[in-house]
């Protein structure tokens, strides 16, 4: 287990905020930092697809992610909100040795 049990998030949280929007958009605001001419790009993006430029970088992360499998979490699986990097360091060694 990674840091305190009062900085740990179980998955049944998740799976808490999944149910809530089934087959649905669910709203992540985030703030991105880009040069200026992936901005003019973006922006020039957006005008082409009649979109605003939240809409473009929503299809280009859905895009990004469609291949890929949704993480299988299981009861044992840990997601802390903060870790050292001694944390993560003593996880990858314990993930090496256990799989030799």
């Amino acid at each position: 287990m990674i840091g305190s049990n009062s900085g740990i998030i179980r998955p049944t949280g998740l799976k808490v905020l999944f149910m809530s929007y089934p087959d649905s958009l669910i709203p992540l605001q985030a703030t991105l930092s880009v040069r200026p001419d992936t901005l003019r790009l973006l922006v020039e993006m957006a005008q082409e697809m009649n979109a605003t430029i939240a809409e473009v970088l929503s299809a280009i992360a859905e895009d990004a992610v469609a291949d890929l499998e949704p993480p299988k979490l299981g009861q044992d699986v840990v997601i802390p909100f903060q870790c050292s990097t001694a944390d993560l360091i003593a996880v990858q060694h314990r993930a090496a040795r256990d799989s030799s």
